[in-house]
């Protein structure tokens, strides 16, 4: 079973458990219905043949996913991401170069380490759909206005901007990012976007009601400035919310874990961590940002924990079914990393049949692993805090 685990400055611990529910459970498969129909022209179609690969000798390859058609009238969640790309295309940056047989960014040279070519966007499109899955299709757990103004970092393909400018149409969005690949056209009058480096100095003429980034743990040098940054670029009551996995992997059970420490998998990880510290990149550093929150001055500072799985291991019908998403993204992600991987130490030579040993592993059933997710959200005060004594107040709730 899949749950959530909320913990709270000055506060305990609960543990909101959702799948269990029939109601909770019904209104994921409609989603989930409603997102494969919406993606029919783009990445989504490709998934069973992905996850469909010929399976090692002795290995249970994942089933593949059914793509059920959704009753008309169904929600917003899946119609505006098909505004994105209605044709399923991607969109390239004139500021680009070749590495590795890649497309990467070539503003700002080797500030962004990954990828921004067609296969990347098709990539981060699909890490959208998971990572929402996760948090049950919620855009944001801040609990902001619906007209605010709101500032989307490392918008990537502006695939979340876009919803959330169609379901809050209110509210006035920017999407930022290094890489100029999100849509031109079929926008939402609200939602635009900026290349900018968020490490630069932020030149807006007003400041924000909500700052939000994603998944952005592999693409600044100073975690805490940028946290700082944000709550400079905040109004008086404004919430920042970040969400972010800290390269972590934990096992099932004991068996998992011994095999799991023999494992590529495991080696991939540290590649790409110590490929990141080479590289001026903190992979760690979300465990630190509650701390960080508190020490720039927000309040009501809030962590929900998550789970993702690597595959489809997981007997419950929705995890497996995040799991089976989680793996294809897996699968490519792995392909997306080489900078990590070679700054980390492992050799050019290696790197092919070492990505395809990780990638035997993401695939494997018997690796029941699964990754910590974190959602952290706070606020800015309506009047400057008093910083000193408030971290007491606060129960180490990132204490891994």
């Amino acid at each position: 079973m899949r749950s959530e685990t909320l913990m709270r400055s000055g506060g305990g611990q609960s543990r909101l458990t959702y799948l269990n529910h029939p109601h909770h459970q019904q209104q994921q498969q409609q989603q989930q219905h409603e997102y494969f129909h919406h993606h029919s022209q783009s990445v989504l179609p490709r998934l069973p043949m992905l996850i469909s690969h010929k399976p090692l000798a002795g290995h249970q390859t994942s089933p593949q996913i059914a793509m059920t058609a959704p009753r008309e009238g169904s929600g917003d969640m899946g119609q505006s991401t098909a505004q994105r790309q209605p044709t399923g295309s991607t969109i390239p940056d004139a500021l680009s170069i070749q590495e590795h047989g890649r497309m990467f960014n070539a503003y700002r040279q080797g500030k962004y380490l990954m990828p921004n070519d067609g296969e990347e966007q098709n990539r981060l499109d699909l890490q959208h759909y998971v990572w929402q899955t996760m948090v049950h299709n919620r855009l944001n757990f801040a609990p902001i206005r619906d007209d605010s103004r709101v500032l989307d970092i490392g918008t990537g393909t502006g695939i979340w901007a876009i919803e959330f400018a169609k379901r809050y149409p209110k509210s006035t969005v920017v999407g930022t990012d290094i890489s100029l690949i999100q849509p031109t056209y079929s926008l939402p009058m609200n939602c635009s976007f900026e290349r900018e480096d968020a490490e630069d100095e932020w030149m807006f003429d007003a400041p924000f009601d909500y700052i939000r980034w994603r998944l952005m743990a592999s693409c600044f040098r100073s975690y805490k400035d940028m946290i700082y940054k944000v709550y400079a670029h905040l109004a008086p009551g404004g919430w920042a919310e970040f969400h972010e996995w800290a390269y972590e992997a934990c096992a099932d059970n004991a068996e998992t874990e011994e095999y799991y420490n023999g494992s590529a998998l495991r080696k991939w990880l540290e590649y790409v961590v110590g490929g990141g510290a080479s590289l001026g990149r903190d992979l760690r550093s979300p465990l630190h940002y509650r701390q960080w929150m508190i020490e720039a001055g927000f309040t009501e500072v809030t962590v929900r924990h998550f789970s993702v799985p690597l595959n489809g291991w997981p007997q419950e019908p929705a995890a497996s079914t995040l799991g089976n998403m989680a793996c294809v993204n897996c699968l490519q992600f792995v392909n997306s990393v080489t900078k990590f991987l070679l700054a980390g130490g492992l050799s050019r030579d290696a790197l092919p049949a070492f990505v395809d040993e990780v990638r035997a592993n993401v695939r494997d059933r018997r690796m029941r692993i699964s990754f910590p997710s974190y959602v952290i959200y706070g606020r800015k005060p309506d009047a400057p805090a008093t910083h000193h004594g408030e971290s007491m107040r606060v129960d180490n709730i990132l204490n891994m």
